[in-house]
């Protein structure tokens, strides 16, 4: 699944994903950061977790959702098919269904960049098993002999969830300064009187000396944008995912004269 497939939704395709992912979260680990864990085994989970549901079927995986939250998630897997099935949760960018077949034996596909998995799961059973996932393309598969050429799998989006209100006067309100690289699902909030926005603008000048737009010099030149939320009426909330690399950004109201009037913040992205 490609990023520019996946920058390009809008919030009324997130909506399902977003109904499930704002469930009560586990504890923040602090103020200043969104998402940041150690991301390393089913053991070192120690926080309270979410609870996604997955069903199994032949030959099926179905999930209800695009998205979860990067961190502790407890997924509750019921096989309602007649065979023995299993969930795999492999971090990749490669295609659907493109996953190397393993050379030792060919009915299967090769597991690398494994972050946990079910184990099998018996007709009938349910099983759960929780993971520490860090953002990324994550595709969910079994693995059983012939499943995967089958068509079992499917695609999730482990995402860090980043809500930013937009206030009068001119205020852009960030909950962090830094996030970890990867998927972003940003939601934004308008608290204030008048239309704001949010647009990501990745670059290395100071936050307070962006280029204006040489044909409105009210705004910025977006030309180094990595995508936005835009124009959200008063009162409203909008969304959107879009894919951030490490480096330092720039979250930016860009409607007429609100980045010269302070709309700004700072966001590093590690």
């Amino acid at each position: 699944m490609s990023a520019t497939r996946h920058s390009a939704r809008s919030i009324g395709v997130l909506a399902a994903s977003l109904a499930i992912a704002l469930l009560p979260a586990a504890p923040a680990a602090a103020a200043s950061s969104v998402g940041v864990g150690s991301h390393s085994t089913t053991a070192d989970v120690t926080l309270a977790t979410e609870h996604y549901p997955i069903t199994l079927s032949e030959m099926k995986i179905a999930t209800g959702y695009d998205y979860v939250p990067a961190g502790p998630v407890t997924f509750d897997v019921t096989n309602v098919g007649a065979e023995t099935h299993e969930v795999v949760f492999i971090k990749t960018d490669a295609a659907p269904g493109a996953l190397p077949i393993d050379p030792t034996n060919k009915s299967r596909v090769l597991e690398t960049g494994s972050a946990g998995e079910t184990g099998d799961v018996d007709a009938g059973k349910t099983v759960s098993v929780t993971l520490n996932l860090a953002p990324g393309r994550y595709q969910l598969i079994c693995n059983q002999p012939g499943h995967y050429a089958a068509g079992m799998y499917t695609e999730l989006t482990v995402a860090t969830f980043f809500p930013i209100t937009l206030a009068d006067p001119m205020k852009m309100e960030l909950p962090a300064t830094t996030i970890p690289a990867g998927p972003v699902v940003v939601e934004a909030q308008n608290t204030g009187a008048v239309m704001h926005e949010a647009v990501f603008i990745k670059t290395t000048q100071a936050a307070n000396a962006l280029p204006l737009d040489p044909n409105d010099p009210t705004k910025i030149n977006e030309s180094l944008s990595v995508g936005e939320v835009g124009d959200i009426d008063a009162g409203r909330f909008s969304g959107n995912e879009i894919d951030l690399t490490p480096g330092t950004y720039v979250v930016v109201c860009d409607e007429p004269g609100h980045y010269a009037a302070g709309m700004w913040a700072v966001l590093i992205v590690q």
